[in-house]
């Protein structure tokens, strides 16, 4: 599980220095629309939505298993604005958000011996 020094010996040899280089990945879809519409002369429409998932994998420092980070947001609004006169408007608007994370959830295993379940500190 701990890999040996790569990098070099510190001092009298007793301690060593393991590099490597961590690979993420990165994906992300994303759309956002909107609409203006004139329904009449004294009634205008407006709306937006946004849908936008992302998903981000990432090693742990040892390079021994991956720790995915997903994320997804939804976004709705939409108005209605009606003129009576040039001194009263009236607007109405209604907005729905949601945005929900898993963030370092257990991926795959890298490393074949981080995927024991016997060498973790708790059961299983």
């Amino acid at each position: 599980m701990y890999p040996l020094p790569n990098a070099g010996l510190i001092g009298n040899g007793d301690t060593g220095i393991f590099a490597t280089s961590l690979s993420q990945t990165f994906n992300e879809n994303f759309v956002t629309a909107r609409i203006d519409h004139t329904l009449s002369k004294s009634d205008n429409l407006f709306g937006t939505f946004l849908y936008d998932n992302g998903n981000l994998t990432i090693p742990d420092a040892l390079n021994n298993a991956v720790f995915p980070n997903v994320t997804r947001r939804r976004v709705f609004a939409i108005e209605e604005t009606h003129t009576f006169n040039q001194n009263l408007v009236n607007s109405i608007r209604f907005g729905f958000s949601r945005t929900a994370g898993d963030v370092n959830i257990a991926g795959a295993a890298l490393n074949q011996a981080a995927a024991l379940t016997t060498l973790g500190s708790a059961p299983n």
